[in-house]
């Protein structure tokens, strides 16, 4: 039931408006059941509306809107145009994104068959530059080994005292080399020393000759025991 003075839809079993307290029903409009005779009826007390006219002292009333429709459906249709915007929102950012994707995608796509045709490219320019360089060495190499082939080196020998060397002089490259050495009396021969270091304890060193070097044989005086000695004194005592 709607109120005539303030406009409230009320429940249609109610006799007074419970926004604004005023009668619903007109006093003639009322019927009452038999079976309800005789049971009195309770109403709640609601402070009476100021007159239309008086808009300040006027409560609160809710009124529908102009457009028929109650304020939860609107509520409803606000709600549901925010959803779909934010729904529009979301499909197209899954688009750009994708688009995005597919755009990098492509660019890197490119960047390696790029890539991959410099590395084609570099791999060719060392292969024929690796070629060039062998064939440079090789033609070096050879002219070493000949210009190598006229090299003559020198042999030195000497003695330490106590005998004497041979075989020192000039050698062409790759020639065989025998040096000797002969102990004096009462001596032995210890090895034959190049730069410090013992290269050989035989008296003829054999040896290819591919640079120049000395070699130095060393003797050492053969050691007298005491018996030796005592022998020669005898001797010498006996011839007297």
């Amino acid at each position: 039931m709607r109120c005539k003075n303030c406009g409230t839809y009320n429940d249609d079993n109610r006799y007074i408006c419970e926004t604004c307290g005023s009668p619903l029903y007109d006093e003639n409009e009322i019927e009452v059941d038999a079976q309800d005779e005789g049971r009195t009826q309770t109403f709640n007390a609601v402070t009476p509306a100021a007159p239309s006219g008086n808009k300040d002292n006027a409560p609160d009333v809710k009124r529908e809107p102009e457009g028929g429709k109650a304020p939860a459906e609107k509520k409803s249709i606000i709600v549901i145009a925010i959803l779909a915007v934010v729904l529009v929102a979301i499909i197209a950012s899954v688009i750009v994104v994708a688009q995005s994707k597919a755009r990098a995608e492509k660019e890197t796509t490119a960047s390696t068959t790029a890539q991959s045709t410099t590395e084609s490219t570099t791999a060719y320019t060392t292969e024929r530059t690796t070629e060039a360089t062998t064939t440079t060495t090789t033609t070096t190499t050879t002219t070493t080994t000949t210009t190598t082939e006229a090299t003559i080196w020198y042999i030195n020998t000497s003695s330490s005292g106590g005998g004497s060397v041979s075989g020192g002089g000039e050698y062409k490259n790759g020639q065989k080399v025998t040096i000797t050495a002969t102990p004096d009396s009462n001596y032995v021969f210890d090895g034959w020393y190049s730069n410090g270091v013992k290269v050989s304890s035989s008296k003829k060193y054999t040896f290819t000759a591919n640079e120049n070097a000395s070699f130095s044989a060393v003797f050492n005086p053969v050691e007298t025991t005491q018996d030796d000695a005592d022998n020669g004194n005898e001797d010498l005592n006996f011839g007297e």
